[in-house]
């Protein structure tokens, strides 16, 4: 697993990622010998906002999913960046 962050001190953009490759949790893939099956849940998280407008914060998570021998099953997905509205008194992700 690896987690680290990008900072743009021009733009004022900062992004947090997790990559979680293998295993959600870094345990990588798994094997399960008595069937000879391999499974794989890899995902990446990207936070990012710029300092000056709160607003500006969105998620994406990118994860694939894979089972089975040789080349198996495989799922991916990556969710779409979250819109944010708000004002001085209220706040809502949509």
């Amino acid at each position: 697993m690896r987690r680290y962050t990008v900072q743009d001190h021009v733009s004022g953009e900062t992004m947090y990622v997790t990559d979680a490759v293998g295993g959600v949790f870094g345990e990588g893939v798994l094997r399960l010998e008595a069937i000879d099956v391999e499974v794989s849940h890899s995902l990446k998280r990207e936070l990012t906002i710029r300092d000056d407008d709160p607003l500006s914060a969105h998620y994406v998570l990118t994860q694939s999913f894979a089972m089975g021998r040789e080349a198996g099953v495989r799922s991916s997905t990556r969710a779409p960046r979250c819109a944010a509205i708000g004002s001085a008194s209220t706040f809502q992700v949509l």
